[in-house]
């Protein structure tokens, strides 16, 4: 149902337009995801967005 959607870069399109709009008006924009998530990260990145820190999870044994 998505094929012909694939690959003309709309997931990223809405996060670069909301991004150059926020710029425009003096706010610093966000763009959240799990570094896990592969996928909304590569969007993230095509809509300009860059990595800026990172999570790291540790469990101790008890």
């Amino acid at each position: 149902m998505l094929q012909p959607f694939r690959g003309r870069g709309y997931a990223a399109g809405l996060p670069f337009l909301l991004k150059d709009a926020l710029l425009r008006r003096g706010i610093v924009p966000f763009y959240g995801t799990a570094e896990s998530y592969i996928i909304s990260r590569n969007v993230a990145i095509r809509a300009g967005f860059r990595p800026a820190f990172g999570y790291l999870y540790a469990q101790t044994k008890g």
